[in-house]
This record gives C-alpha cells, sequence and structure tokens, in this order.
C-alpha cells in the first residue's frame, strides 16, 4: 500500500490491526472490497488472507471506468452462486475490457499473485452490485467477515455503501473505511452519517487515524 497524507502506511494498519483479528478464526473467510481500481489492497488481501485457507475468498466491486453495469445481476448471481465450489474463481464480471483499462491491470496484477484466484470480481456501480449480493439465493447477508470501504469518495455514496455493506458483514465483523482522517471533507461526512446512525450497531473502534477500523456488534 502507498503511505497515506499523515505518513500512515496502509499496510502497516493492516498487518497489525486486521490481520491478526482474521487469521485468529481459524476458518474459511470471505472478504469484500469496495473500490479495487487496479488491485493493491486486493493483491495484499490475496497473498495474507487468501493463502492461509483454500476455501477464503475475496469478492471486489469497482466500476472500472464504466458508467453502466454492464452484466444483468443474473450474470453475477450465477457467478456467486458457484463460488465455493470453483476453485479457480477469477470470474471478472465485465464484458469486454477497454483498452489497457483499470480493470486489465486489476486482472494482471490479481493473476501474478498468490491465491489471486481465490478473487471474484464484480464490475459495475457500487450500489447496484451491493444490492445483488444481499440478493442473492445463497444469503450472504451477515456472511462477510472483513468489508474493506474505499469507493467513489462522495459524502451521500461513501454512506450508501457503508449502509449497504454493513447488512452484508457478519455480527463481529471488520469493516474498514479508507481516506477518513486529515482535513474535514466528503468521505469523512458519509462516514460520520453511517457511524451516528448505526452507532448502537458498532461494538468497538480499532484504529482511527487516516484509516478508521470498527467492528459489528
Amino acid at each position: 500500500f502507498f503511505h497515506t497524507p499523515d505518513g500512515e502506511s496502509n499496510a502497516v494498519v493492516f498487518d497489525t490491526v486486521i490481520l491478526p483479528r482474521l487469521l485468529s478464526l481459524s476458518r474459511p473467510l470471505l472478504l469484500l472490497e469496495v473500490g479495487s481500481f487496479e488491485g493493491s489492497s486486493a493483491t495484499w488481501l490475496a497473498a495474507n488472507v487468501l493463502t492461509k485457507n483454500p476455501d477464503s475468498r475475496l469478492i471486489c466491486l469497482d466500476a472500472w471506468n464504466s458508467s453502466i453495469y454492464e452484466n444483468s445481476c443474473e450474470n453475477c448471481s450465477f457467478s456467486l452462486e458457484n463460488y465455493k465450489e470453483d476453485p479457480q474463481i477469477n470470474s471478472v464480471i465485465a464484458g469486454s475490457l477497454r483498452d489497457d483499462s483499470a480493470l486489465e491491470r486489476f486482472a494482471r496484477n490479481l493473476a501474478k499473485t498468490p491465491a489471486g484466484n481465490h478473487t471474484l470480481a464484480l464490475r459495475g456501480p457500487s450500489s447496484v452490485s451491493l444490492v445483488a449480493l444481499s440478493s442473492l439465493q445463497r444469503n450472504l447477508l451477515g456472511a462477510f467477515d472483513f468489508i474493506y470501504i474505499d469507493g467513489d469518495h462522495s459524502s451521500s455514496q461513501v454512506l450508501t455503501d457503508a449502509v449497504l455493506a454493513f447488512r452484508l458483514l457478519r455480527t463481529g465483523g471488520i469493516m474498514a473505511f479508507d481516506d477518513y482522517g486529515g482535513p474535514p471533507g466528503p468521505t469523512q461526512r458519509g462516514i460520520h452519517a453511517f457511524l451516528d446512525a448505526f452507532s448502537e450497531h458498532i461494538k468497538e473502534t480499532l484504529w482511527r487515524r487516516y484509516i478508521l477500523v470498527i467492528v459489528k456488534q
């Protein structure tokens, strides 16, 4: 990970705060990332978490420069319905890849990462993808052990992503928000709106600097 404006390294927070909690569960883990871009954090999660258990999976959501959800939710549903049974689940639900797009770079980065083939990428607006995940026959509500929010940084979208994703997080699960610290701005306002609305459902705060890390009650 890159260093944040306040000198904090995302990798240090993941290494010292998030990773020990996840690995202490000693079972297959289900991870979700909202906003993946070229796969910096996704490759870290694959190499450091997915490699520990062959049945752990990571689902990545991103528009990847697409303003329109190019595939139906039926396609997403089909892929996700089978994710546990397919050990080679490096499926990119994206239609045709565009010239050297961020999605192509994401796919290349994951392809050369240990356990990167245990990652599923869903392309489209995060709101659509999150609703699709919560609407599958295989019930994913309350199924995720870790969710990382780093998508659209507008206040309204940060709030929307957090609310929709929180439904997918299990009790005791970890949710992390990137770009929380620094001068007040839209991302922080969106996160604060979420924290105010869901305060009674938050068990504890593990880290509150440039990254915010909370645990669901």
